[in-house]
């Protein structure tokens, strides 16, 4: 009976100003925490997307938008986006996140190939020369 009493108390009968909504406890809260990062993720896509509009030339915007759709998971489409970058700048940076979006999309060989384009824009990083080691390796490529 305790049990009923409480679940009752918690969930329809929790009062005018808490209306029962289908939740229990904290549910609701993530689920707006889920809204609300689905919503900024989209608005950072349309304010970027709005900054190309104005300079479509502008390398660093199409880094920094297939950043934005890497980070939440769009590996093909940030793959897109740094081709776009390199095309009109080639950096060491877009090279090495593009490279990277194909490793985990297992198409090695192309990320082996931007590695190295990226290791010859800076010969001093050690990190993308031990990538290129790491995946001939373990996939054995040429």
């Amino acid at each position: 009976m305790t049990v009923y009493i409480f679940g009752r108390l918690v969930t329809v009968d929790r009062g005018s100003e808490n209306k029962w909504n289908g939740y229990i406890f904290l549910s609701n809260s993530y689920t707006n925490r889920e809204k609300s990062e689905a919503e900024k993720y989209q608005n950072e896509l349309i304010r970027l997307d709005k900054m190309i509009v104005k300079n479509p030339n502008d390398s660093q915007v199409f880094f920094d938008k297939g950043l934005h759709l890497r980070k939440n998971g769009n590996w093909e489409k940030s793959i897109v986006e740094f081709e776009k970058s390199i095309k009109i700048k080639p950096t060491f940076d877009a090279y090495y996140e593009c490279a990277y979006s194909y490793s985990i999309l297992k198409q090695y060989k192309t990320s082996v190939e931007l590695y190295q384009k990226a290791a010859a824009l800076d010969t001093t990083n050690i990190e993308v020369k031990q990538r290129i080691k790491n995946l001939k390796e373990r996939h054995k490529l040429d």
